[in-house]
């Protein structure tokens, strides 16, 4: 039997940053995303427990854009916590590629972004 849900993502940028050291001469452009995840691919990595169990569950995650475009993330708040929901954002997090910011036209590295995920049953 298929359990009838749906699950939603949203993903802002907040507070980006450009790291301690990072030149501030030349035009900030904000970083941009590439891509982020479809439901198919929140579904796959929401786990299993809390499927059966119908939460939902809210995570955000503080990130560190890598040059190549990949994210560095770690859990910073997670609710309910003990059901997943922060292993399964990471999982995702490792999916998403966004371009870096840039100052004066090159890229900017180490610039903190901050996602958060909402994993909603309907």
């Amino acid at each position: 039997m298929r359990i009838p849900w749906d699950l939603t993502i949203l993903i802002l940028v907040l507070g980006v940053m450009p790291a301690a050291g990072q030149p501030l001469d030349g035009q900030f452009v904000p970083p941009s995303w590439i891509n982020s995840p479809h439901d198919a691919d929140l579904r796959a990595h929401l786990p299993l427990h809390a499927q059966h169990a119908r939460l939902n569950g809210r995570v955000e995650l503080t990130c560190i854009i890598q040059l190549d475009t990949t994210l560095d993330c770690a859990v910073a708040s997670e609710d309910p916590v003990g059901h997943g929901f922060g292993e399964a954002a990471l999982q995702v997090s490792r999916t998403l590629r966004i371009n870096p910011a840039t100052r004066g036209g090159v890229p900017v590295e180490g610039v903190r972004l901050n996602v958060p995920f909402a994993f909603q049953w309907e």
